[in-house]
C-alpha cells in the first residue's frame, strides 16, 4: 500500500525560498536596518535629553548657590582689576616715555637756583619752559639768567621781563628757556 502524504503539497507551498541576491530581499533588508538604526537613535536621543535635563537642573542649582554667586562676583572683580592694571601699565609707559620733568631734571634745576630766588610758577609747552621767579633785585635776575644759561639743562635762555612787585619788596622775573633734548 502506498503511503500518501497529504501535507506534502502544503509543506512545499509554505517552504520559503529566500533569494539573497534578489533586489526585493536587499530592499527589505536595507529598510529593516534603517528602522533599527532610527529606533536606536531615538532611544539615544531620549537618554541624552533626560541626562541634559538632569545636568541643567544641577547647573541651575549651582548657579543659585551663594558660594557660586560670591565666586562669580570675585571673578568679575578680578577681571576689572586686570583690565585696570593693563590700562594703568599703558598709561605709566606713556607718562614715562613723555617724562619731560623727571626727578633728575628737577634736582639739577634746583641746584642752579641761587638761595635768594624763589620759583613762583613753571610752565612747559613741548620744549619751551617759562619760569616766573621772585628775585630781590635786578642784579639777582641777571645772575639767575646767567646760571640757567650756563647749565646743561637748556639750549637757550631769554629774560622776558623784570617787574617790581607792587606792595612788596623785590621783583618778578619771567624767563623763557628751550629744553635740551633728552632732559
Amino acid at each position: 500500500m502506498k503511503d500518501y502524504n497529504f501535507f506534502d503539497e502544503f509543506q512545499k507551498r509554505n517552504k520559503i525560498n529566500i533569494n539573497f541576491a534578489s533586489p526585493a530581499f536587499l530592499g527589505v533588508l536595507v529598510i529593516a536596518l534603517i528602522i533599527v538604526f532610527s529606533a536606536g537613535l531615538m532611544l539615544y536621543n531620549t537618554i541624552l535629553g533626560a541626562r541634559l535635563t538632569s545636568l541643567t537642573e544641577d547647573l541651575t542649582a549651582i548657579h543659585e548657590s551663594q558660594q557660586y554667586q560670591k565666586a562669580d562676583e570675585l571673578q568679575k572683580k578680578i577681571g576689572a582689576l586686570t583690565e585696570y592694571d593693563q590700562y594703568a601699565g599703558t598709561a605709566y609707559e606713556k607718562i614715562k616715555s613723555g617724562d619731560v620733568l623727571g626727578t633728575d631734571f628737577l634736582y639739577a634745576f634746583s641746584r642752579i637756583l641761587p638761595s635768594s630766588v624763589s620759583l613762583q610758577n613753571a610752565s612747559i609747552n613741548r620744549a619751551t619752559a617759562t619760569f616766573t621767579f621772585t628775585v630781590p633785585d635786578r642784579q639777582a635776575a641777571a645772575e639767575l639768567v646767567k646760571h640757567i644759561d650756563e647749565s646743561d639743562l637748556f639750549v637757550q635762555t631769554t629774560l622776558i621781563s623784570v617787574v617790581s612787585q607792587q606792595g612788596a619788596a623785590g621783583y618778578t622775573a619771567v624767563i623763557n628757556s628751550i629744553l635740551k633734548a633728552g632732559e
